[in-house]
C-alpha cells in the first residue's frame, strides 16, 4: 500500500512534469522546488517528496540529452 503523502508526492510531480515538456533538468529542478505541496520543509512528509523528487531528476528530459548530444 502507497502512502498518502507518496500519492500526492506523485501526482503533483506529474502535474509539474507534464506541464512542462520541455523543462531541461535544472528547470525542472527549480519548478519542482517550487511546487512543494505539505507547507513545512520537513520531517515525513519532505522526505518522501525528496525521494519522488530524485527518482524523477534521474532521468535525463530529451532536452538534456539533445543538449548533451548536439554541444561539445
Amino acid at each position: 500500500m502507497t502512502s498518502t503523502w507518496r500519492t500526492k508526492s506523485r501526482r503533483t510531480i506529474d502535474a509539474v512534469v507534464s506541464d512542462n515538456p520541455d523543462a531541461t533538468a535544472e528547470e525542472l529542478k527549480k519548478l519542482l522546488f517550487d511546487a512543494y505541496p505539505f507547507g513545512t520543509r520537513s520531517h515525513f512528509p519532505y522526505k518522501v517528496w525528496s525521494e519522488e523528487v530524485a527518482k524523477v531528476l534521474r532521468k535525463p528530459t530529451p532536452k538534456d540529452v539533445i543538449t548533451f548530444w548536439v554541444k561539445p
